[in-house]
């Protein structure tokens, strides 16, 4: 740290491993992350102690990569700890979706599909699935991936890939019918 206090020396001690350096740096840094946190976790779903930690990680990482001949070496770890929470909450922000409401074993009209003759051959599809097929298609076709299906459904991926193919199954059967009787 750039400054006339003796940061600069405590700063070079802390990036040769020196605990109480070590200590002292993040006591400086310590009210600047936590109203970072705070702030950010005001204007997100985060909880600002989770958004601190990923902060701290990232700053202990930079420790030892500090050049102190280089600019303000606090700011260098402000803005470090600074982009970790901002990638977290990124991150995060990316793993959720919409959870498949507790009724969805239950049978459910599919929407009005644009196109009449799409939405009488998606009515035979669900008609001639089982009921955990019908759930997989639901959440599928609501956008949620193979491996999101499988988690919220308590199952692994290789179980949604199997009756994913069972599904396709369904499909060509019932459009190669249609193709025939054309």
């Amino acid at each position: 740290m750039t400054t006339n206090d003796g940061s600069e020396n405590v700063l070079a001690r802390a990036r040769e491993g020196e605990g109480d350096a070590v200590a002292a740096v993040v006591d400086g840094l310590r009210p600047r992350i936590a109203r970072l946190a705070a702030y950010y976790a005001s204007r997100c779903p985060e909880e600002p102690g989770d958004l601190e930690q990923e902060a701290w990680v990232a700053i202990l990482e930079a420790v030892p990569q500090v050049r102190l001949e280089v600019g303000d070496s606090r700011q260098y770890l402000i803005r470090t700890g600074k982009w970790r929470m901002l990638n977290f909450i990124n991150w995060q922000a990316t793993r959720r979706h919409d959870e498949i409401p507790e009724d969805h074993d239950q049978p459910v009209a599919a929407a009005a599909p644009a196109h009449a003759a799409a939405g009488h051959l998606l009515d035979q599809i669900f008609a001639r699935l089982t009921d955990r097929q019908t759930v997989i298609l639901r959440a599928l076709l609501a956008g949620h991936t193979c491996a999101e299906t499988a988690r919220l459904l308590e199952c692994s991926t290789a179980n949604i890939a199997w009756h994913m193919w069972k599904i396709r199954e369904v499909y060509e059967d019932l459009t190669e019918r249609s193709v025939e009787g054309a």
